[in-house]
């Protein structure tokens, strides 16, 4: 791949993790995701391989979602996937 579309990518995804992290900041109720920010937003390749993960989320769940997400993939399988797909996990 270019290295420039490669940087262009990749700027895209952050700035998508990051918008999804001020979009479930400002729209939860609970005290414990506004305040200290316990939740985790990335965007995952087909294999669960992290791509792109916030700026400020946690680094337990960043250390671990990568194994979630495989468990997500291997229970739905990679065949049911469609493009604009999100999945929300809380584990």
């Amino acid at each position: 791949v270019d290295p420039v579309l490669s940087e262009i990518l990749a700027g895209a995804c952050r700035a998508l993790v990051e918008e999804a992290d001020d979009l479930l900041e400002r729209a939860s109720m609970g005290m414990v995701i506004r305040e200290s920010r316990d939740y985790c937003s990335v965007v995952c390749d087909r294999h669960g391989n992290v791509v792109a993960t916030g700026s400020k989320d946690l680094p337990a769940f960043v250390g671990t979602i990568q194994f979630t997400m495989q468990a997500v993939i291997a229970a739905i399988g990679v065949a049911r996937f469609r493009p604009g797909d999100i999945y929300i996990v809380n584990d």
